[in-house]
């Protein structure tokens, strides 16, 4: 039997009914939660501009942890420098 979203655990917008508008508590939530996925996204981004995560796999994929934790490790590198010139 296939679960719903909500009952796996994910977090979803709220959505405004027709004819109705969200009260201030939901839209609390949706600002909330917008914040979070945004840089959730950005991080991915950052992470898929490396061809080797952003394209086909091409490598052994024994391999493939090892350079998904390098890749990562040199964003993190890279926005610590980002932040260390502001």
């Amino acid at each position: 039997m296939e679960k719903t979203v909500s009952q796996q655990g994910a977090y979803v917008f709220r959505k405004r009914k027709p004819g109705k508008k969200l009260t201030a508590a939901e839209n609390e939530y949706d600002k909330a939660l917008a914040k979070i996925r945004i840089r959730v996204e950005h991080a991915m981004r950052r992470v898929m501009a490396f061809r080797m995560l952003g394209d086909r796999y091409r490598n052994p994929w024994r391999k493939y942890a090892i350079i998904h934790d390098i890749v990562c490790g040199l964003v993190n590198i890279m926005r610590l420098w980002e932040r260390a010139e502001t």
